[in-house]
This record gives C-alpha cells, sequence and structure tokens, in this order.
C-alpha cells in the first residue's frame, strides 16, 4: 500500500522549527509593518492574505504535497504576525479610554491565543 501519505523531506523538529522561525521572523518585521501601514490595510489585507493562504493550504493536504502545506503554514504565521498578531495589541490601546476596559480587552486577547 502506497500513495496513502504524504511524505516530507524534513523530519518533525525541522518543521517545527521553521514553525517557530517563521513566528520569529513575522514578530521581528512586525515592529516595521505596524509603522509602514493604516490599521485597517493591516488587518483587511492582513485577513485577506491569511484566507489565500489558508485555501492553498488546505488544497497542497489535498494533493498531498506536504511541503508546500508546510510553506503556507509558515507564510500564514508570518503574515499573522506581521499584521493581526501585533496590530491588535495596538489597536486596544488607541481605540479603549478605560484602563478597566483595556484589561479586559488584553485578558480576552491573550486567552484567545492560549487556546
Amino acid at each position: 500500500m502506497t500513495g496513502h501519505g504524504a511524505y516530507s523531506r524534513y523530519i518533525v523538529k525541522q518543521e517545527n522549527n521553521f514553525i517557530g522561525y517563521s513566528a520569529v521572523l513575522g514578530s521581528v518585521i512586525s515592529y516595521f509593518t505596524v509603522a509602514m501601514f493604516t490599521r485597517r490595510a493591516l488587518f483587511v489585507g492582513g485577513h485577506f492574505i491569511m484566507c489565500i493562504l489558508m485555501f492553498m493550504c488546505g488544497f497542497y493536504i489535498d494533493q498531498k504535497r506536504h511541503d508546500s502545506a508546510l510553506l503556507c503554514i509558515c507564510l500564514f504565521i508570518l503574515i499573522f504576525q506581521c499584521t493581526q498578531g501585533s496590530a491588535m495589541f495596538i489597536y486596544v490601546a488607541e481605540v479603549v479610554s478605560s484602563d478597566s476596559v483595556m484589561g479586559m480587552c488584553l485578558f480576552t486577547l491573550m486567552f484567545g491565543q492560549l487556546l
């Protein structure tokens, strides 16, 4: 029985490292993207790009192209960190005027990211 699953040229530890590197690189790049783009461009553009990447990831999983799916996942994480991942905390601080409401918003954001 051959051809039932997808095989990768990388071991699982390397794939996990790629995901971690994507998150770190996205966090570093977010320092520049938050300053260069408007909040609307970050949220709407980021969601649009992430949507396309998730559809591509699903397509590559269906086609059993594991390495291409891994690339889409890494790009998704990178784009998330560059757009919504960092801009949401800045957006809450800009919009909310009460300290107690800001605390609840940030608590909700952090709890949501833990899940």
